[in-house]
């Protein structure tokens, strides 16, 4: 009809939903996801640090290595004559008074003057004057470095494998060694090297070689022991605490020489044998 207004799709709003309209194709499905597998459960066995012997894998050692280098050494030192166990509850520590000659804390003291220098740390520290001796390595094929190790092994009933090299140490006036550990701290990145080469450190051994003049003791803060230096005298002291776990109360330091020169050597041993990676002695480090 003239005139008349031809309505469009627009016009007439959305066409109507017809149930025969084209529906849009499915969506493929997705492929099938394998079904996640359980997560092993942690191994309960595991091998003994020391003797390799099968334990719980919660524990480093076996009880019998746990106690070996406390216990049998404690026995040993409790029953020799002139080696005195201190009164101290929370730290296994002794005293043997007169260990070695004269003759022998001369030649070892002539040995540390000829090799001596800075002495160092297993980890830096920020304060330089934490640890100010000189230091040296004891050159194990001398006649009487062998000597002395077979006097403190005889003492001691440790096999001689577990020994590190002996070291030498020497203080001048206001020199020192402020407080800190034997034992190794696990959480750190040196503990690697240290369980590959022995593990960790069990007793120690020092003996002093002079007397200073003033100052110079070992003092033990946290039991309250203090040992002032006496020519030939040893000290030995274990890092462990009757579980075979490092104990804190051997916090230990070397006092600042006030008078004089003081030398010592010291020993330490491990929970296995010593030297497997070739590495040289690691010092000390301290927390």
């Amino acid at each position: 009809m003239p005139g008349a207004r031809r309505e469009t799709l627009s016009d007439q709003g959305p066409e109507p939903f017809s149930a025969h309209a084209a529906q849009p194709a499915p969506a493929p499905s997705a492929p099938r996801q394998p079904e996640a597998q359980p997560e092993a459960p942690p191994p309960t066995v595991a091998a003994c640090s020391r003797c390799g012997a099968a334990i719980p894998a919660t524990q480093p050692r076996c009880d019998s290595c746990a106690l070996v280098l406390g216990q049998q050494v404690r026995d040993r030192l409790d029953q020799l004559p002139g080696v005195h166990k201190l009164p101290v509850p929370a730290l296994e520590i002794y005293l043997a008074r007169d260990f070695l000659s004269q003759e022998e804390c001369d030649a070892l003291i002539a040995m540390i003057d000829a090799d001596r220098v800075p002495s160092g740390l297993l980890a830096k520290d920020p304060d330089p004057n934490f640890r100010t001796s000189e230091s040296c390595n004891l050159r194990r094929a001398n006649p009487v470095v062998q000597a002395i190790e077979t006097k403190i092994t005889s003492m001691t009933g440790i096999d001689p494998p577990l020994g590190e090299t002996i070291q030498g140490q020497r203080y001048d006036v206001a020199q020192r060694f402020k407080p800190h550990h034997d034992y190794f701290f696990t959480d750190q990145p040196y503990w690697e090297q240290e369980n590959a080469n022995g593990g960790q450190r069990t007793w120690t051994a020092m003996i002093f070689l002079n007397e200073p003049g003033a100052g110079g003791q070992t003092f033990f803060p946290r039991v309250g022991v203090r040992v002032t230096p006496r020519r030939g005298s040893l000290m030995i002291w274990n890092n462990l605490d009757p579980d075979g776990n490092p104990n804190p109360n051997s916090l230990h330091e070397g006092c600042p020489v006030e008078d004089g020169l003081k030398y010592v050597i010291t020993k330490w041993y491990r929970e296995r044998p010593w030297g497997v990676s070739g590495a040289p002695p690691a010092g000390h480090y301290h927390r």
